[in-house]
């Protein structure tokens, strides 16, 4: 997925990529590294994008599987689309909700 904006809980790019940042490395300290920016930065960018993502918010791994999940399924379908002559179905939120909750 090119567009960082592309996901149904409207996260802003910042918050997009702290989580596939935290998703890919484990760790806030890893994923500022990573990301050139300093830890607090991606807590502030976790924070208000767990606001956005629903879940109850002590349930911290369940935000962090909930988007790790959509965005693997959003590569797997970009995978099969540019694959395939014809155009794979988009996954929806509720689909990704449904099948990790």
């Amino acid at each position: 997925m090119n567009n960082l904006r592309d996901n149904p809980w409207n996260l802003t790019p910042a918050q997009a990529a702290a989580f596939d940042a935290v998703c890919e490395t484990g760790c806030t300290k890893l994923a500022a590294r990573a990301l050139g920016v300093e830890p607090k930065t991606i807590q502030v960018h976790l924070s208000a994008g767990s606001k956005k993502l629903g879940a109850p918010s002590g349930d911290r791994l369940k935000k962090f599987l909930l988007w790790d999940r959509f965005r693997r399924a959003q590569s797997a379908a970009n995978a099969m689309y540019l694959n395939s002559p014809q155009a794979a179905a988009p996954v929806s939120a509720e689909t990704v909700e449904r099948a990790y909750s």
